[in-house]
C-alpha cells in the first residue's frame, strides 16, 4: 500500500490542527483519541447530524429521497443511544428494573419499556405525564417502523429478502419538530438522573 493511501485522511502537511484558525478552514481536523466517551455525547452527535442532513433535504428537494434513509436512521440511532443512557443511569439509582441488555439490544420498544420505569421513578408527578406522552408517541412509532435498527441501513434483510417499508408519508418539518421535543424530554431526564446520582454520591 502506498504512503498516500495509508494517509488518505491524515492532516495535510504544514497544517497545525491545534491552530484556532484551522477550525474555520476546510483543513479542520478531529483528534479521534480525545473525543468524548460519554454515551449521551454520542447520542447528541447523531441527533445533530440528523438535523443537518434533514436541513439539506429540505433545502434541496431533489435530494430528499436520497437522504431519507440516512435522516431516519440517524434519528433512530439517537433515540437508541439516549434510551440506553437513561437505562444505565437509572440502574445505578434504582437498581435493575428490566432485563434488556443496553450493550447488545437494539430494540426501541424494549429499551423504552425499561427506560420508562426509571423516568416514572424520577418524575412521579402526574403533571409530567402529558409531556412524556408526546415523546412516547414518537419513540413508539420509530419502534414500529424500524424495530431492530435495520430498515434504514439496508434494502434487504440478512436473508437477502427485500425490506418493505410501510406505505406512509413522512413530513420532514414535523419529524424535526417531533424529534426536538423528544430530545428536550430525554435530555431533561438524563440530566435529572445524573444530578440525582451525583447527589447520592456526595452524601456517601
Amino acid at each position: 500500500m502506498s504512503q498516500s493511501n495509508e494517509n488518505w485522511w491524515a492532516v495535510p502537511d504544514g497544517v497545525d490542527p491545534t491552530d484556532p484558525l484551522t477550525a474555520r478552514r476546510e483543513e479542520a481536523a478531529i483528534p479521534l483519541s480525545l473525543l468524548s466517551h460519554d454515551l449521551y455525547a454520542y447520542a447528541d452527535g447523531y441527533k445533530t447530524a440528523a438535523d443537518a442532513v434533514l436541513r439539506e433535504a429540505m433545502e434541496s428537494p431533489g435530494s430528499k429521497n436520497l437522504l431519507a434513509h440516512p435522516v431516519v436512521f440517524l434519528y433512530r440511532h439517537y433515540l437508541e443511544l439516549a434510551l440506553k443512557d437513561i437505562i444505565i443511569l437509572g440502574r445505578q439509582l434504582y437498581g435493575k428494573l428490566g432485563n434488556v441488555n443496553p450493550y447488545k439490544n437494539h430494540r426501541i420498544d424494549l429499551l423504552w419499556a425499561e427506560a420508562e420505569k426509571y423516568i416514572t421513578e424520577a418524575f412521579p408527578d402526574p403533571d409530567t405525564t402529558g409531556y412524556l406522552d408526546m415523546a412516547e408517541a414518537t419513540i413508539v412509532r420509530f419502534g414500529e417502523v424500524d424495530p431492530k435498527s435495520f430498515n434504514f441501513r439496508y434494502p434487504v434483510d440478512t436473508d437477502g429478502a427485500a425490506i418493505l417499508l410501510p406505505n406512509i408519508w413522512v413530513g420532514l418539518q414535523n419529524l424535526k419538530i417531533s424529534m426536538d421535543h423528544v430530545e428536550q424530554v430525554l435530555y431533561g431526564v438524563a440530566s435529572h438522573l445524573d444530578e440525582l446520582l451525583s447527589l447520592r454520591c456526595s452524601e456517601l
